[in-house]
């Protein structure tokens, strides 16, 4: 991931459009997401890759008649809300029971974000929230004109023609770059960063700030 936002547009973001609330974009657990949490799953390790397979064990019902929520792995928390998992049983219950689901981070920490008493709960919101700008395959031609480089399991590997639709788009952070495949995307990316922040600098920008040519 690279932040195509300065800190300065990150931090009037998330206070201007989500003051004192969490990003967790996600929807109740749909049906055909249902068995990453109905079986047990364990980890595979061969050949130093690693594999997740279902045990076909049945898994008990949610702590605590918890609503199975499923959404992203990436998200924005509040620090009263980060405390809230350290410390209410309900987190801590819920994190044990999902120890061998299917890829627990894509449903715990939206689940939590939906717990009417949990700080800074956002309990009305489905997929709101532009956190991370990705071109998925089957999105072609309505939200993206198509991947300018490859795609690796329908996600979009950014090449130089992405560069324009990355940097207008209104997304916090852009997934996913191959460095050694695409160089010069990261390159000017980084660039074009760089001169935002000293074009928002507040302070009298120093030589040695600059890229160099």
């Amino acid at each position: 991931d690279y932040p195509i936002k300065t800190n300065k547009e990150l931090i009037h973001y998330i206070k201007s459009k989500w003051n004192g609330k969490n990003i967790t974009p996600g929807i109740v657990q749909p049906p055909h997401m249902k068995y990453r949490t109905s079986f047990s799953y364990r980890e595979f390790v061969y050949s130093k890759k690693s594999f997740v397979y279902s045990t076909h064990n049945v898994k008990s019902e949610p702590p605590h008649n918890l609503t199975i929520y499923f959404g992203t792995a990436y998200y924005v928390l509040t620090r009263k809300f980060v405390e809230f998992t350290l410390t209410d049983e309900r987190a801590k219950d819920l994190l044990e029971w999902s120890r061998d689901t299917y890829s627990p981070d894509e449903h715990y920490w939206v689940t939590l974000n939906h717990i009417p008493d949990a700080p800074g709960a956002t309990l009305n919101t489905t997929w709101q929230g532009n956190i991370r700008a990705i071109k998925w395959k089957d999105q072609e031609g309505q939200i993206h004109n198509g991947c300018k480089g490859h795609y690796v399991r329908n996600i979009c590997i950014y090449g130089l023609g992405d560069l324009e639709w990355i940097i207008n788009s209104p997304h916090l952070f852009a997934n996913k770059f191959e460095l050694a495949t695409y160089p010069l995307v990261m390159d000017c990316l980084e660039r074009h960063y760089r001169m935002k922040l000293l074009q928002e600098a507040e302070v009298p920008v120093e030589a040695q700030w600059h890229l160099e040519e």
